[in-house]
């Protein structure tokens, strides 16, 4: 009897020793010390980058003057996407995305998003299709004024760990031939896509 006890003492501690060791998370999994498995292995965390463009379910990459486009909601409101790239930085985030009229700097849109981005291997972050909400911008009583001039679209990002980035674009907002009145292509958002005056 206490032969067999004696035998199944140090099985048992064994098993227990082994139970309780830690394994290597999956990727991209969310782990008790508040890391993302070994979406983050290698990070240095001494040059928080971040890349700006658009897109609603890939990132689209934007240069200065390029147009963006204003999309018409199903409520009747107007707003363009954001999409956002962080490298060197921690995958919850907070994200403040604006859009701002160049000439006053005045702001058209300013929300504020706390955000489990996607992981995409080497330190590196992604998050596509945030609404940047403008309100009514194509009627009487709006900002139509915003459409087809220079805008800013910036986005300010800071992580768990404190680490900032920031990054800035200048757009043109523009209606898509779908949005404009009638779906007429054009730049002319008050009905004459080819801006002719007379016969």
């Amino acid at each position: 009897m206490n032969r067999a006890r004696s035998r199944i003492l140090p099985f048992a501690c064994l098993c227990a020793l082994s139970c309780s060791a830690k394994g290597p998370a999956a990727p991209g999994t969310k782990t008790a010390d508040g890391d993302s498995g070994d979406a983050e292995q290698g990070c240095s965390y001494t040059n928080p980058q971040l890349d700006l463009g658009t897109g609603e379910t890939s990132f689209v990459t934007l240069s200065d003057g390029d147009g963006i486009e204003v999309i018409n909601g199903p409520q009747g409101g107007q707003h363009v996407l954001g999409s956002l790239r962080t490298q060197d930085m921690s995958g919850i985030a907070t994200v403040r995305f604006t859009v701002q009229r160049e000439a006053d700097l005045s702001y058209v849109s300013d929300q504020t998003y706390r955000l489990q981005l996607f992981p995409e291997g080497d330190c590196a972050w992604s998050y596509f299709g945030l609404y940047g909400y403008l309100g009514f911008v194509a009627g009487p009583d709006d900002n139509a004024d915003f459409l087809y001039l220079p805008a800013i679209m910036g986005m300010e990002v800071s992580d768990e760990g404190g680490r900032t980035a920031s990054a800035q674009v200048r757009v043109i907002p523009e209606l898509g031939p779908e949005e404009l009145p009638g779906g007429d292509p054009g730049g002319d958002p008050g009905g004459d896509p080819g801006g002719s005056t007379g016969p």
